[in-house]
């Protein structure tokens, strides 16, 4: 039987409408005005063309390509988004690096110890691992992290366990700590991680999102030492920003409940990552007065590759600095003023610290974080960004991790296009001075931040105060 094209281009307009319907009805990106708009723009151009066979053809692509376009859009958010509902606590075994010992089946008679801030599950996996491979004894336990590494350079143990997130302390203490020793077995120990639900409507709620900046390659969901944080606040209905970079070596009291391993004395802020967020989150809560309602982890080692698929961003430098590493291999002078950064030229600027002039160190370092931040939210929403998607997807695949779900941003997103108003954001910074202190539980003496508490205070009435809807705002 002969098919008439007259039914084809019939099915064709009854396939995009229904297509275009069933993709307007579950949107949840735009407001409901424009997707009502859409459908009735579209379908009166369809019953306009209804008889015009080339013209019709036209209208049903102009809806296949809204369709897909809506279903793409959310996708990309749906992919963007990522939970991981575990953190990956790992702990490797190191020898001495003219030890005998070359593996862990060498090390079955041998003195293995292990720190007591160690969490205590890790410490139950690693004894049950070592009986396994036929270990009798029970694992040694030394205090904090300098005495298990003295005990091991003294040779009154033969292996010490160690956290790889506490390596960063470690070579703080003893720069050549790798270069002594080797690795000889490592372990990982999988931690379903609490629910963090935000108990707040995006769309009408003022609410607080913390942002975790980690350097280091490997999983996100990873335990590891926090280099960037910041708190920000956000007024969905005043349209306002506010942000503090809070300095990583803040020395924070160490008293809340999600802070599990150790508690009750002081520690630099950025090493209350290796006790996961609750600890992190909590402590933050506290210090600057606010709830914090969402977080979002991200892998700054992943900045060179955005910014290299955004193209150069615009930072307001304040201060002219030059950035050199300890090899002599980056030298670089950033000017005063309004500057571009390639990929390399952003991360060097991130993490430039004793030279940065202004207030120095890690509060003149956390401004300009802030700056690179405003810089690469300014390149994503612009025009030019749109034929850029997969490649930013690829980007950032793996590096970000958040408890905001898809439907609160989809829901963020709705309000703000209904609105089309302008978003201001502003940044602050805290002040303080440096200190040489002890620290628990690690040993020696490390430099901290202590914060001004004046400082803390008006900061913190700032965030705060922009948590507060209008009363005629809130009345509509």
């Amino acid at each position: 039987m002969k098919i008439k094209m007259s039914h084809i281009r019939l099915t064709m307009r009854i396939l995009g409408m229904v297509l275009l319907y069933i993709t307007l009805f579950n949107n949840k990106f735009l407001p409901v005005m424009f997707l009502v708009g859409i459908g009735v723009v579209e379908t009166l151009l369809l019953v306009l063309v209804w008889k015009r066979k080339i013209l019709q053809i036209f209208v049903v692509i102009v809806m296949l390509l809204t369709s897909f376009g809506l279903l793409y859009t959310e996708d990309i958010v749906a992919r963007l988004v990522t939970y991981n509902p575990y953190t990956i606590n790992t702990v490797s075994f190191f020898v001495l690096k003219d030890s005998s010992i070359i593996n862990i089946n060498r090390a079955i008679d041998k003195r293995i110890a292990s720190s007591s801030v160690v969490e205590p599950s890790m410490n139950t996996l690693i004894q049950t691992k070592l009986t396994e491979l036929g270990y009798t004894q029970t694992l040694i336990t030394f205090e904090g992290i300098q005495d298990g590494v003295d005990k091991l350079f003294n040779d009154e143990i033969d292996v010490i366990v160690l956290e790889e997130a506490y390596l960063d302390a470690i070579l703080e203490l003893d720069p050549e700590f790798l270069l002594k020793t080797k690795v000889i077995y490592t372990l990982q120990n999988k931690i379903v991680k609490e629910p963090m639900p935000s108990g707040v409507d995006v769309t009408k709620e003022a609410f607080t999102v913390y942002i975790s900046g980690i350097d280091q390659p490997g999983e996100i969901s990873v335990e590891s030492r926090s280099d960037v944080n910041i708190v920000m606040t956000v007024n969905p209905i005043t349209h306002s920003i506010q942000m503090v970079s809070v300095p990583r070596d803040s020395h924070v009291l160490i008293e809340k409940p999600g802070c599990y391993r150790y508690t009750g004395y002081k520690d630099k802020l950025t090493n209350l990552g290796w006790q996961g967020f609750p600890c992190m989150i909590q402590t933050l809560d506290s210090l600057m007065s606010v709830k914090i309602n969402f977080y979002l982890k991200v892998n700054f080692s992943s900045l060179y590759r955005i910014i290299k698929v955004l193209g150069p961003i615009e930072v307001y430098n304040e201060f002219e600095f030059r950035y050199h590493d300890e090899l002599n291999t980056v030298d670089i002078t950033y000017p005063q003023g309004n500057i571009t950064l390639s990929g390399m030229d952003a991360v060097y600027y991130s993490r430039a610290r004793k030279s940065v002039g202004g207030l120095g160190g890690d509060i003149q370092r956390g401004k300009n974080q802030l700056e690179v931040i405003k810089g690469v939210v300014r390149k994503l929403i612009s025009l030019s960004t749109l034929t850029k998607t997969e490649s930013i997807l690829k980007a950032v695949s793996g590096s970000i991790d958040t408890n905001m779900t898809s439907s609160e941003i989809f829901a963020l997103v709705r309000t703000q296009i209904q609105d089309l108003q302008p978003w201001t954001m502003n940044a602050n910074a805290l002040s303080g001075s440096g200190a040489l202190v002890t620290t628990t539980p690690y040993g020696g003496s490390k430099w901290v931040y202590n914060l001004n508490e004046d400082s803390i205070a008006a900061v913190s009435k700032i965030l705060t105060d922009n948590l507060i809807i209008p009363v005629e705002e809130n009345a509509q």
